[in-house]
């Protein structure tokens, strides 16, 4: 095939399938640029064409070119890190980041070739390079089952003391490994520094290295265009150059954050930039060119966001003609608008310090589409229209279990043999907590996505109960892939993950009436519905623990009153003390009564104000809890009060010709007992849209291909909330 019939070819295919398009309110003229072409015809060669359906993920025989998590990774198991200590630092709480070296260990004779570098205690931040040691699996998750990497390079400071620490200082967030471009010498090891509390947008914190550490010609610090410091500095990772000559041509690293302050970005941010475009190295405290791919606002938050979720690291993935971009972290159960998140000391069933909550926490990694980001290169939509298509949840195969806030560390992806590592913190050591890397292998299996939830949870009962403690057990859920484990919930909030059909809440008080719940989730993160509550009554006997409070909630919010009501577990008195938010002033009901079920009435309140309650219960024998605070807004003089609903973003779609797409639109509502209606317009011709579950199905057919906005709503009667979701159907 010549290169003019294949460039023909080429105009056709995006013709036919909308590539260029105009979406929505999008002014996109639709024309085929001679850049794009110029880039397909250099790129073009032997495996032309395989390259040109890899930048596309798009394919042939398969209608889902997207890596499915629960069948396309296969987890091979996982290995310690070494016992390096050097330089005044250790492994001790480190794996913040990782990257790997191809051409690392070259005296391995393993079927895992090349190295790792990565990041030690977080109160040095230097980095060392190790082996890759054969990866086991550990039926009973025992440490010492597992090989130990060997040392290669020994820690070092790769800013070269330009680090400067603390809550308000730089410290190192990633490395990325990249060989040699532009008028670069030698291959180079790229660094990006970030600031935990307020970073300032302008904030410089970009630079590079050698990677033999005995000459380490540190330079820098540069950023990344006029984006804001807190949504570009945490992570780095290699773009593949099939995806960036296409659409960020010369831009073959990616960098990003997640972190809300100062202008950041409410969910995982990402950036194509190649620092060897602007110089070498690029000037000190310069600013060199960037694209936003990913980008999230505090009106279009990432889905079923929590504050405390903590997106730290990813990798650009690839196998064959599939590929995703993942990011690893934590990921909270409660979400932000459910109203369960709450701001201050952890209670009872959390852990950590004072700050945002949103227990039971689990290792998850997210998985995007490159088809809609390279969208949003394009102008065509817009960087927060993209949502993931998967979450994986691989909770099951932590070494660690319990609540805790710091889960998944680094990752880095060898692209060669399809093996991605990814970093669990704190594992090794009661006192050092050094990190270990679980290894899984990427491959092609050809299966569909899982859509399907787990089994309801049944027959849950008690096995065995004191006063204090109560041990839980059930049936085994069932599912067509693979079960991740459960979720437990104690009076309608979720308090802990499980990998197994069995709980032992020690947390609860004597004589406390508590109702259990119990879900499924699988390695896709569908989950299942909660099981029939079970509702025990613990015996009683000395009391030393404070109440638990639950199910706090606001109804019949008017311009001058509503009605605040929640629960406790066992009899408690009722007290609040309220205020407009700010103003100090504050108004204090109490009323020692004892009981589980408490409402008041607040009264006198001014119209079209922000207040703040904050709620304490005592028992009987003189333990008492505080709970952080929870507000509500009073309604305008003549309109009716409550809180809106708000929609979960369901981000932009894209599926072929002949395959169904199905998803549930889903929404929380503050307001309690309200009736939730969701409502679709511009809907295709045959998709089905049922209003009262929020499930949308089409299966689009071949004269379908092109873009198509649905605007999906939610009502509760009086308020309402919306989002304008793009469909590509490609053939």
């Amino acid at each position: 095939m010549t290169k003019n019939v294949f460039l023909a070819i080429l105009i056709i295919f995006m013709v036919s399938t909308a590539w260029a398009d105009t979406v929505c309110d999008f002014d996109y003229d639709g024309d085929v640029d001679g850049t794009d072409l110029a880039l397909y015809a250099a790129d073009f060669n032997a495996s032309g064409l395989a390259l040109f359906a890899n930048a596309f993920g798009k394919q042939t025989g398969n209608s889902h070119p997207l890596i499915n998590p629960e069948s396309d990774l296969t987890y091979l198991g996982a290995f310690l890190l070494p016992d390096e200590e050097s330089n005044g630092t250790s492994w001790s709480y480190g794996g913040q980041g990782m990257t790997y070296f191809d051409e690392g260990d070259p005296a391995g004779s393993d079927d895992y070739p090349g190295s790792l570098f990565s990041i030690s205690h977080p109160y040095q931040n230097h980095v060392s390079e190790f082996s890759i040691p054969e990866p086991v699996i550990s039926a009973d998750r025992d440490i010492n089952d597992l090989n130990r990497a060997v040392t290669i390079q020994p820690f070092v400071d790769v800013t070269a003391g330009r680090q400067t620490g603390g809550l308000t200082g730089t410290t190192l967030g990633d490395i990325q490994y990249y060989p040699r471009q532009g008028a670069q010498t030698s291959d180079k090891l790229y660094w990006v520094m970030y600031e935990y509390y307020l970073p300032e947008p302008g904030e410089n914190g970009h630079g590079w290295c050698e990677l033999d550490f005995s000459d380490l010609q540190s330079l820098g610090v540069w950023r990344l265009g006029d984006f804001p410091f807190s949504a570009t500095s945490k992570y780095l990772f290699e773009i593949p150059k099939t995806w960036a000559d296409i659409y960020a041509p010369g831009k073959y690293l990616a960098g990003g954050r997640h972190r809300h302050v100062n202008s950041g970005s409410w969910g995982p941010a990402l950036y194509a930039f190649g620092p060897w475009n602007d110089g070498n190295p690029p000037a000190d405290g310069s600013s060199v060119d960037a694209v936003e791919l990913l980008k999230y606002e505090s009106s279009h938050m990432l889905r079923n966001y929590s504050s405390t979720d903590d997106w730290v690291d990813g990798c650009w993935l690839n196998t064959g003609i599939k590929s995703a971009v993942i990011f690893t972290g934590i990921k909270a159960f409660r979400t932000r608008t459910s109203g369960l998140e709450y701001y201050g000391e952890p209670c009872v069933d959390g852990c950590g310090y004072k700050g945002y909550h949103a227990e039971p926490y689990y290792g998850a990694i997210l998985f995007y589409d490159p088809y809609l980001l390279a969208k949003v290169s394009k102008g065509t939509i817009l960087s927060h229209e993209v949502q993931p298509y998967a979450v994986f949840n691989i909770e099951d195969y932590m070494f660690k279990q319990g609540c805790r806030r710091s889960i998944l560390g680094g990752a880095a992806f060898d692209r060669d043999r399809g093996l991605i590592y990814v970093m669990e913190k704190g594992v090794e050591g009661f006192y050092a907590k050094k990190p270990i890397i679980h290894v899984f292998q990427l491959s092609n299996q050809g299966r569909e996505p899982d859509l399907i939830p787990p089994s309801i949870p049944e027959n849950i009962q008690v096995s065995s109960s004191t006063s204090e403690q109560v041990e839980l057990s059930w049936n085994a859920s069932s599912d067509n892939v693979h079960i991740a484990g459960y979720v437990v919930s104690r009076n309608g909030m979720p308090i802990a993950t499980t990998r197994e059909p069995l709980y032992i809440d020690d947390k609860i008080n004597p004589g406390a009436t508590c109702s259990y719940t119990v879900l499924a989730w699988d390695s896709r993160d569908n989950r299942s519905a909660h099981s029939e509550p079970l509702v025990i009554t613990t015996p009683s006997g000395p009391d030393s623990r404070m109440p638990i409070i639950t199910d706090i909630h606001f109804s019949g919010i008017t311009e001058n009153s509503t009605i605040i009501s929640w629960n406790t577990d066992e009899p408690a008195s009722t007290y609040i003390k309220y205020e407009i938010t700010y103003s100090g002033n504050y108004t204090i009901i109490d009323d020692s009564t004892l009981t589980t079920v408490h409402q008041v009435s607040l009264g006198g309140l001014t119209g079209d104000r922000n207040y703040s309650c904050y709620i304490a219960a005592t028992d009987a024998s003189d333990n008492k809890k505080e709970y952080p605070g929870k507000g509500f807004r009073t309604s305008s003089s003549g309109m009716t009060g409550g809180f809106a609903p708000v929609l979960n973003p369901v981000g932009s779609k894209r599926i072929s010709t002949g395959v169904e797409l199905r998803f549930e639109i889903s929404a929380d509502d503050l307001d309690y007992g309200d009736s939730l209606v969701f409502g679709a317009t511009g809907l295709p011709a045959d998709a089905v849209f049922d209003p009262g579950t929020g499930q949308f199905t089409w299966t689009p057919e071949i004269d379908d291909t092109g873009s198509y906005c649905v605007i999906f709503s939610v009502n509760d009667s009086n308020r309402s909330d919306s989002e304008q979701v793009t469909i590509f159907v490609l053939d």
